[in-house]
């Protein structure tokens, strides 16, 4: 059952790093009030 347990981890830590990543830049990008476009 280890192997079950290191899947259910990793599958957690991916969605967790994710919604982090996803909330952090959503911070970023609404807590400047500078009209800064940044275009690839």
């Amino acid at each position: 059952m280890g192997s079950n347990t290191t899947v259910i981890i990793l599958v957690v830590v991916v969605i967790g790093h994710f919604l982090l990543g996803l909330g952090y830049l959503l911070y970023k990008l609404s807590g400047k009030p500078k009209d800064q476009k940044k275009e690839d």
